[in-house]
Parts: C-alpha cells; structure tokens; sequence
C-alpha cells in the first residue's frame, strides 16, 4: 500500500472517531449548563429565603433570651418563610435530579449538589422551622444547635460542590456560564 493511501485511510479513522467525540463534547455543554444553572437558581432563592430566616431566628432567640414576649407575627413569618424555602428546595432538588449529566464531571458535580441539598440546606431550614414552635428556651436552644450543626455539615459539602464544580470547568471544553 502506498504511503498515500495509508495516509488517508489512517485520516478517515480519525476523523471517523473525532468527529462523534467533539459532537458529544458539544452537546454535553448544553446539559452541564443547565445542571449548574439549574443547582445555582435554586441555590440563591434558598439563601434569600434563609438570609430572612436567620435575621428572624435571631430576632425570636434575643427576644426569648431576655424573656420578652415573642409576637405571635413573627412566628407566623419565620413559619411561612420556612415552608417557601423548603418548596424552592424540594422542586430544585426534583429539577436538578431530572437533568441529565452530560459528563462524567458532571455527574460528580450532580451528585454533590444533591447531596448538598438533601444532608445540608434542608435540614438547616428544617432546624429554623423548629424555632418557630418551640415553646420553651431549651426547645429553642435545641433548635439552634441543630441548625448550628446542618451548617457545619453545610461548609463541608459545600467544599465538596465547588470542587466538582472546578473540575467541571477545567475538563471542559466549552465554557460553564452562570445565567
């Protein structure tokens, strides 16, 4: 065979291979896209939502601390708060878990970001929702120190999000970019 001929064999081959690669490569950006925008909207509706929650929790625990009577609107607000973020939580959740991953990058950064959602960020709003019916200072103290710890466990996983978030972007052949 002659030296031309095994060239353009050789180049067909590679193209053969390359073009189903780069083709899948572009279209796994658009499904990573959306994972990250998907995670990050839902993120930032729960954190205003938990913003006003921790300023009516330390709003509720100061007027506790110093035995004062607690107005029953604040309980109502901190309850009502409570129940929107755990909605914007759960409908993320269910979104972010629909989507398919479109890397393996991204199924790690899908995997994190679930798990954030389920062992950290619920379950700090739930402790802030347990303030709301507390009755006595050791009930809200309870509630305080499981908020205290879901927040603990909350940096951690969140160390771990924006680690596969990092190794998404730089395995990446197209750009991630937040909407």
């Amino acid at each position: 065979m002659n030296p031309g001929r095994r060239w353009l064999i050789t180049f067909t081959l590679a193209l053969a291979v390359a073009v189903p690669a780069a083709r899948a490569a572009v279209q796994a950006c658009p499904a990573d896209t959306k994972l990250v925008h998907t995670a990050t909207v839902t993120l930032r509706r729960s954190l205003a939502l938990s913003g006003e929650q921790a300023n009516l929790l330390l709003r509720l625990v100061s007027l506790q601390s110093s035995r004062q009577d607690v107005p029953p609107e604040l309980l109502d607000q901190l309850r009502t708060l409570t129940g929107q973020n755990r909605r914007v939580l759960l409908a993320g959740e269910k979104h972010v878990a629909a989507l398919p991953p479109g890397t393996p990058q991204g199924r790690a950064f899908k995997r994190a970001t679930l798990r954030y959602l389920r062992e950290a960020v619920q379950p700090e709003n739930e402790c802030i929702g347990k303030a709301a019916d507390a009755t006595t200072l050791a009930e809200l103290g309870a509630s305080v120190t499981c908020f205290e710890t879901a927040k603990r466990k909350d940096i951690a996983l969140q160390r771990v999000v924006n680690a596969t978030l990092a190794k998404l972007k730089k395995a990446r052949r197209c750009t991630i970019r937040h909407r």
